[in-house]
């Protein structure tokens, strides 16, 4: 999948330049200042455990963006207790982390990290269609870049679909989406599949634990709350990539948002994804084109209908929109690839 320019992206020359100049002006112009939280606190020295993975902020206010992340059963030596709750902790330095994130008891990983069953190669013998088709999303969920098939009795044209279609999909889950180049090669009973992923092994294991330390904070209240704060955290974190698209850069992938904060519309619908698929929450990649430009985001359910959501054009340089949150029939039609969409946008 390709990547399109940001629409309200225009002006690319000295961008920073030109943003500083603009935030100081208007802030001279409107007064604007920036509205600390005000706590105090009260000395402490102990030492507690992290009951979940959480996050540390630079103050005691939730409404910030978590700076690090620490594991679940760690030990954390408390240097205070705020007036608005919140613990201080020394952690390489200050850190501030909610007060019910730490327990007096030491507990074994009670938020577990995934089981990853990665692999380069993978082999299998295909005899139905359905068979072809488990094969195929074992192997992506593998990673596998070699694919050896087996083929006893299949058609070879429905066996070049099945493995080498994914690539065209409309609408893929998130391995299948993580695919940018597929190549088959060799005779019709043993053949090879070749796929080119837009990240390494390496690469997606740390995505894996990334996302599973980072999901518990937003997993509260309503799956619109669980969409919402996903949605707002990615625009605030991750910056679109101009140098990918210029080929001085090649940021494509989940990994990239999370560990580089940049990516291309593609890395902002998978990341975006990994955090649905964590949370149980029916999503799927969407690809197409904006003005014969390919793009891709997200399609997502929230109470048995499915909506258009774009992090991508709605992370703008210094807020976050909500234009293309949770969009109906009228953003792309009454259908994207076989699934059906709300005729109306949600309505919170």
């Amino acid at each position: 999948m390709h990547s399109i320019f940001k629409q309200q992206r225009q002006f690319r020359v000295h961008r920073w330049l030109y943003g500083f100049i603009l935030v100081l002006t208007l802030s001279l112009q409107a007064g604007i200042t920036s509205q600390a939280v005000e706590f105090t606190v009260t000395e402490a020295g102990y030492v507690l455990y992290t009951a979940i993975p959480i996050g540390c902020y630079p103050e005691p206010d939730a409404s910030l963006i978590p700076v690090a992340v620490l594991d679940a059963g760690v030990p954390v030596q408390v240097t205070g207790i705020t007036s608005n709750g919140w613990f201080r902790i020394e952690a390489g330095g200050v850190f501030y982390i909610p007060s019910d994130a730490l327990t007096q008891e030491h507990v074994e990983n009670p938020v577990p990290l995934p089981t990853l069953q990665y692999s380069d190669t993978a082999e299998y013998t295909v005899t139905t269609l359905d068979n072809a088709l488990a094969a195929r999303t074992d192997a992506l969920s593998r990673h596998a870049s070699t694919v050896l098939i087996h083929n006893e009795g299949m058609d070879m044209d429905s066996l070049v679909g099945i493995f080498g279609g994914v690539l065209y999909d409309p609408v893929c889950d998130y391995s299948s989406a993580n695919i940018y180049g597929v190549r088959i090669r060799g005779l019709e009973d043993n053949f090879v599949v070749t796929y080119q992923y837009l990240s390494t092994i390496e690469e997606e294991i740390y995505t894996e634990r990334a996302v599973a330390q980072l999901f518990p904070q937003f997993n509260t209240g309503s799956t619109y709350d669980k969409v919402l704060a996903v949605h707002d955290y990615i625009c605030n974190t991750v910056s679109y990539s101009y140098e990918t698209i210029e080929e001085e850069a090649d940021f494509r992938s989940a990994y990239d948002a999370l560990y580089y904060n940049t990516t291309v519309c593609t890395g902002y619908a998978l990341l975006f994804q990994k955090f649905m698929d964590y949370m149980g929450i029916p999503c799927y990649v969407a690809s197409g084109t904006v003005d014969g430009v390919g793009h891709a985001w997200n399609l997502v359910n929230i109470d048995g209908q499915w909506y258009h959501l774009d992090c991508t054009n709605d992370d703008q340089d210094y807020w976050i929109s909500r234009k293309h949150f949770l969009k109906g029939a009228a953003y792309a039609g009454p259908t994207w690839g076989g699934i059906t969409i709300s005729p109306r946008d949600y309505l919170h």
